[in-house]
């Protein structure tokens, strides 16, 4: 709503509650003040827009005293067409007359298109100029016969025109998306941009953060809009999209980047997204982050646009790969100069050479922005460059293909009973990821396609993984146990006995009584394999450690990375080493599963190698590199929502921290994590809370229990602070 004023006899009285209620902000000393007869809406809150309102704020209110402009430049979405609202609603409040304009794409041929879009409510002052700057602005309007060339004669006559409009009211330029207004409009608002320090006017251009694109800057002011930052990011998020879920919300601000149009938009179609998708799966942006993102690349030439839309589908960021699918495309050699052009659009940068986009969503809207037939053409082209990377290779050539494909991926395959094989497999694979949403997903979409037996218990074992969350209780073990039996018997030797070390590692932290361990114990006799092997010798270790000899460790260290397929076969091993005291040992098994499990993406055992890395150079007294290890298991935790990962990564760090004394943080971080344990039953990350307060207990000079404490009666009897209570 504006305000629309009309000279009155009482005008000093309505001026006086003009300047009570809204301030005198842009009116012009001296100047005959006018009444109010409409109000605007009071000022908004931006978030995270302060410093920038006070900049805009300042600029207005410097129009009274002589006037002047600013340029607003940032990303596409990042807030500028918000701000500079906000600066006319302000403007209006304060008594200003408003005069807007926007630049559109459609009218960048038309000369004069945007000029005469921000002056026509002042067209019919236009009699009042001098004959020749009313005759060449009419003509560049196309309203008068003449020479609409004279752009300098056009810039005078459209700042008499103002000038005369600011003598009876201050006046408020808002001119957005200016980089789209026609050249010649652009060159008029420099000419009067340079020209209003002695005028009651103030003008706003808002214009895209791109080299080369936009209004020409020099000898005006600039603002530049940044991203939000973290609270203020969040702040937007939560008012804008209150109840996400926590993946869904992380990943929210990890693509947004602090934009506040995409953490406005991106909720939108997270929410669209089935829960196990919310995480990983490519985000499908709304219009107005399409058009946003991806606009630039049209003015491109083909050979970019292809190349950018390599690289927008590829999984990488190599520029090699996605210049070597470039040229398949469009069947001639590219060099990186094709990629000049969107350099210097402002979309991608190279380093080194590594291609990046300059936000995370410019990506998915060059993908999205193409056809499906383009699409599935990049693929196949990404398909073929990757044939020596087999995983990177199928998912390309997954994703090229229109119907159904034998030979590509579990989905796409037309035998039902080959396709639920590979659904399993999938689900595997998922779990080792960490990704237990995704896991049971496949799992329903493999049943009812018929699995065969082995395959059955396959998928009743990762089912009884996920039933059971991060209980290692008695009853779970057994359970388990019974399923590795139906394993053995089906023929599954291999499977079986994996299944059985992951199994026993899970019994060491339960509540295990004579009968579980001698489960245990039977089960590891019963395996068909050698006596000496590493994986049976552990599962000994995890059941009854205290009943192996020093040559059970001698035998466990012995492995290699190459001795199995499986770093987590390797991994359990290693664990099974430090529980006999092999810690040193132990080490090096640990690093080398570590290195295995982050090139193929296990998140699952990555964060428990992490975590048993941590414990070790804790033993081993390095500190430094404990703590590391530590803080990337609980990254890795909260990235994957794997609750028990962050718990048993928190204890760890408490555990360091009460080595260093530091008793707050101990409590800090021990609390924290209880609230991811089970409230009934053992739990390992529970354990090694118990064992970080014990260890800050025993540090602190001040220790000591109270009757009360230990439940004894008489709290005024304190203990000395000499030993366990």
């Amino acid at each position: 709503m504006a305000v629309v004023a009309t000279p009155t006899p009482d005008a000093p009285a309505r001026a006086s509650n003009l300047r009570r209620d809204a301030g005198t902000w842009g009116r012009p000393p001296g100047r005959r003040l006018l009444a109010v007869t409409a109000i605007a809406p009071a000022p908004v809150a931006l978030f995270g827009r302060d410093a920038e309102l006070l900049a805009v704020e300042g600029l207005v209110r410097e129009s009274g005293a002589g006037g002047g402009a600013l340029v607003v430049r940032g990303e596409p979405g990042i807030g500028k067409s918000a701000l500079l609202l906000e600066a006319g609603r302000r403007a209006s409040y304060s008594g200003m007359r408003v005069l807007t304009a926007r630049g559109a794409r459609s009218e960048q041929r038309l000369a004069f298109a945007g000029l005469h879009q921000l002056l026509r409510p002042l067209l019919g002052e236009v009699e009042r100029l001098p004959a020749k700057q009313r005759d060449a602005l009419l003509s560049a309007f196309g309203m008068a016969d003449g020479d609409a060339s004279e752009v300098f004669l056009i810039g005078l006559a459209t700042l008499t025109l103002l000038c005369d409009g600011a003598a009876r009211r201050a006046i408020a330029l808002i001119v957005d998306d200016a980089h789209w207004l026609d050249r010649q409009t652009q060159d008029v608002l420099t000419f009067v941009a340079r020209r209003l320090e002695a005028e009651p006017i103030a003008l706003l251009l808002a214009t895209r953060d791109v080299p080369g694109e936009g209004v020409e800057t020099a000898g005006i002011r600039e603002l530049a809009l940044g991203p939000l930052d973290d609270a203020a990011a969040d702040a937007l998020l939560e008012a804008n999209a209150s109840g996400l879920a926590p993946a869904a919300r992380s990943r929210v601000l990890r693509e947004a980047a602090g934009n506040p149009l995409a953490l406005v938009d991106l909720p939108v179609t997270v929410r669209e997204l089935p829960e196990y998708d919310s995480r990983s799966a490519e985000l499908p942006l709304t219009t107005r982050l399409q058009q946003a993102f991806a606009s630039r690349a049209d003015a491109l030439g083909a050979d970019t646009r292809t190349l950018l839309l390599a690289a927008a589908l590829n999984d990488g960021d190599s520029m090699h790969e996605a210049l070597e699918a470039g040229s398949i495309l469009v069947g001639s050699r590219l060099t990186p100069e094709a990629l000049a052009p969107a350099v210097s659009a402002g979309l991608v940068e190279l380093c080194s050479w590594d291609l990046r986009f300059r936000h995370p969503l410019t990506r998915p809207a060059l993908a999205q922005s193409a056809g499906p037939a383009e699409r599935r053409a990049a693929h196949a082209a990404l398909g073929e460059v990757l044939s020596a990377v087999p995983d990177r290779r199928i998912w390309h050539r997954a994703a090229a293909v229109a119907g159904t494909d034998e030979r590509v991926a579990a989905e796409l395959s037309e035998d039902p009973a080959r396709r639920s094989e590979r659904l399993l497999r999938a689900a595997e694979l998922a779990f080792e990821m960490g990704r237990r949403d995704v896991v049971r997903r496949l799992l329903e979409e493999a049943e009812p396609l018929g699995l065969q037996p082995v395959a059955h218990v396959r998928a009743r074992w990762l089912g009884a993984l996920l039933d059971h969350g991060e209980s290692t209780g008695a009853a779970r073990v057994a359970r388990l146990l019974e399923i590795v039996e139906e394993l053995r018997l089906a023929g599954a030797s291999e499977e079986a006995m994996s299944s059985l070390l992951a199994v026993a590692s899970l019994a060491w932290w339960a509540d295990r009584d004579d009968a579980l361990r001698d489960a245990l114990l039977a089960a590891a006799e019963n395996m068909p394999v050698a006596p000496e092997d590493p994986r049976r010798l552990a599962v000994l270790t995890f059941a009854a450690p205290l009943r192996q000899s020093p040559d059970v460790l001698k035998r466990l260290c012995s492995v290699t990375p190459d001795t199995f397929d499986d770093a987590a076969v390797s991994l359990r091993i290693a664990l099974a080493a430090q529980l006999l005291g092999g810690v040193r040992e132990a080490a090096a098994i640990l690093d080398a599963s570590l290195s295995r499990l982050r090139c193929e993406g296990r998140l699952a055992g990555l964060g428990q190698a992490l975590e048993g890395q941590a414990l070790g150079r804790i033993w081993l007294g390095s500190w430094d590199p404990a703590r590391a290890a530590a803080e990337e298991a609980a990254r890795l935790g909260c990235e994957a929502c794997a609750e028990a990962t962050v718990a048993a990564a928190q204890n760890v760090q408490a555990w360091l921290a009460a080595l260093r004394g530091d008793r707050a943080a101990v409590e800090t971080l021990t609390a924290d994590s209880e609230r991811w344990c089970p409230p009934i039953g053992p739990s390992p990350p529970l354990a090694v809370a118990h064992v970080a307060r014990g260890v800050a207990a025993l540090g602190d000079p001040d220790f000591a229990v109270s009757d009360t404490e230990r439940g004894d009666g008489d709290a005024s009897v304190r203990r000395p602070a000499t030993g366990w209570w």
